[in-house]
């Protein structure tokens, strides 16, 4: 997490002596201080709550700390901005107890800032006082001393003098006269004379001026409201109500009628009516469509029926027996026989026969329980594909006798496909399906390698053709 505190930057500092009542036997000892809290993007810290540490240092700016105070939980306004008085706070440290004991007639003075956020101060800066807070030690002029002699009597005529500034240089006219340089005394460290000025915008129901604060206005604005047939204006009880109702004599009110008879729909103070008695007919013999009251439009040319006979298209039955598919249309029968594309076999092997250990055979069955399509040939124990299509083929097989590792694979047209299951234990039961596509007159065939048995197994070989 960042620590915003130690990249806060202060900027806008003007520090002035409220120093009133020149005329009066004391001075208020303070020292206005402003600033804006800003993160390390230079973006303002609103509505912030800091403790603010001020310590004027004698001499230097690593000298004696001569008066410290605290001031807890100030509040940074929308824009970052916090005000604070020097003198005004809890006095914490310091060889002064309060900020009238500091002796600013003893040299050079400066002004350290402490910002809290979190659990420490950071130091933010020290910086000189110049002139301005000397006022405060100016303020033991207010004693009055002896009574001085009498001086020479003027003519008041010639003691009158004017005052001109120009900006820059601030003038006093006649004999002696002289003029004073006040540029020292611009303090806009930005060089920007702008950017101090505010704006008033509204936006909504609040009024805000730049750079400072907002006022709420929606408790001040009223608004007129009806209410039934009676209008009032808001946030003011004692404005008069205005009765509306005689100005509501309810002729504007309409309703749609209907009338079944004459089929005319109308609206109440008002001659406007439909008629909708004009209604749509067809004639299936003649093919023509027709709005009652209106024009006919022929619609024989959409008919296409050569033996002018609409019956003897229906489709009056289907009927599946075995692999024909009866279809009758009218008078005529049509058949259509799926034999042609139906493929499936099932061979089963019931006797495990010896065989050299490690060593591929063919898997052989010795009873054919079906054979759709007459794809499967039980001498080679191979099945050739008798159409082109997805198979899929089943197997189920059964590690007859002792020894172990015997592996099962289906070859496609002598070369592997996919070896199915492998290290088979004795007694175990194995069932495996693979599915590929085959083109008409390719191979297939299941092969066993007995692995460190003697014996071929059993089991069934089986498969379809999906589609």
């Amino acid at each position: 997490m960042n620590r915003i505190s130690l990249k806060m930057i202060i900027t806008g500092m003007a520090i002035a002596a409220a120093i009133t009542g020149l005329t009066g036997q004391s001075v208020p000892f303070g020292i206005h201080y402003q600033a804006v809290a800003r993160d390390n993007t230079g973006k303002e810290l609103s509505d912030r709550s800091i403790d603010v540490r001020f310590t004027i240092i004698s001499g230097t700016p690593l000298g004696e700390a001569v008066y410290q105070e605290l001031h807890q939980g100030v509040k940074t306004s929308k824009y970052g901005v916090f005000t604070l008085i020097i003198g005004s706070g809890v006095p914490v440290g310091g060889t002064a107890g309060e900020l009238s004991q500091v002796e600013w007639s003893s040299g050079s003075h400066y002004l350290k800032v402490e910002i809290k956020f979190f659990n420490e101060f950071s130091d933010m800066g020290t910086m000189q006082f110049l002139s301005v807070p000397y006022a405060l030690f100016a303020g033991k002029s207010l004693e009055p001393g002896p009574q001085g002699p009498p001086g020479p009597q003027g003519d008041p005529a010639s003691d009158k003098q004017q005052l001109s500034f120009d900006g820059v240089n601030l003038t006093i006219s006649g004999d002696p006269g002289n003029t004073v340089n006040l540029s020292a005394l611009v303090n806009d460290a930005d060089n920007d004379p702008a950017n101090e000025l505010q704006t008033l915008y509204l936006k909504g129901d609040s009024l805000f001026i730049t750079k400072g604060n907002s006022v709420i206005l929606s408790p001040y604005v009223q608004d007129l409201r009806l209410t039934g047939h009676i209008l009032k204006i808001t946030r003011n009880s004692e404005a008069t109500e205005i009765d509306l109702s005689d100005y509501m004599d309810n002729t504007d009110n309409q309703m749609l009628t209907w009338n079944p008879e004459t089929r005319v729909l109308g609206i109440t103070n008002s001659t406007f009516q439909i008629d909708l008695s004009r209604v749509l007919s067809f004639n299936s013999s003649t093919g023509q469509l027709s709005l009652s009251g209106g024009n006919s439009i022929d619609l024989s040319s959409l008919k296409n029926d050569a033996d002018s006979d609409p019956a003897n298209e229906l489709i009056t039955s289907m009927q599946l027996t075995g692999s024909e598919l009866r279809i009758t249309e009218g008078g005529t029968q049509h058949t259509v026989n799926f034999a042609d594309n139906m493929v499936a076999f099932r061979a089963r092997k019931t006797t495990s026969t010896a065989a050299s250990a490690v060593t591929d055979i063919t898997f052989l069955p010795e009873s054919i329980e079906e054979n759709i399509g007459d794809g499967f040939n039980s001498t080679t124990g191979e099945f050739t594909a008798p159409v082109t299509g997805i198979y899929t083929f089943y197997i189920n097989y059964f590690a007859d006798g002792s020894g172990g590792s015997r592996k099962l694979s289906v070859f496609k047209n002598s070369t592997l496909f996919e070896d199915i299951a492998i290290d088979i234990s004795t007694s175990t039961l194995t069932n495996r399906s693979v599915t590929m596509r085959l083109v008409a007159g390719d191979v297939v065939k299941l092969v066993v390698n007995t692995g460190t048995a003697t014996q071929t197994g059993t089991g069934t070989f089986a498969g379809y053709r999906v589609y």
